[in-house]
């Protein structure tokens, strides 16, 4: 009886630890990193590599905001903190980088060299202050650098 009281008071609730979101939430964002490093190793030269390259680049900020919103956060405040990360850098990237993307992909299809700058630089310029801010309060240093 006591051994299974022991076992009973081991990860009871299946609630992740506020180190243990960070973790996951550190692979995902250590993994879309390396993807994008990957894609820019590429150096695309013609119109429909710079399309596909740059929608490549769009799915990996979808997947990324996709794979944090589905992990299971914490209890408690760091769980009310997770929650406010994931969907800070899904609102930052759906209303400041995905249009920059998008902007970029139009221009490259329209061969616009003013609007191609325009957005290059918007796309720079992107925040993600708040979001960073969150992640590196959860400890999740990997996705509040990158």
């Amino acid at each position: 009886m006591l051994a299974a009281g022991a076992v009973a008071g081991c990860g009871g609730d299946g609630a992740p630890s506020k180190h243990e979101f960070a973790r996951n939430a550190d692979e995902i964002c250590a993994d879309v990193t390396e993807r994008v490093t990957k894609l820019n190793r590429t150096r695309p030269q013609s119109i429909p590599e710079v399309k596909g390259y740059i929608d490549q680049l769009k799915r990996a900020v979808r997947d990324k905001n996709d794979r944090l919103k589905a992990l299971e956060r914490p209890d408690g405040a760091a769980g009310a903190t997770a929650q406010q990360f994931t969907e800070t850098l899904d609102r930052e990237d759906t209303e400041q980088v995905l249009p920059a993307l998008n902007r970029l992909r139009q221009a490259v299809v329209n061969r616009d060299k003013k609007a191609f700058r325009a957005a290059s630089k918007r796309l720079k310029a992107a925040q993600s202050e708040k979001s960073d801010q969150l992640a590196a309060q959860l400890g999740a240093t990997r996705c509040a650098t990158s």
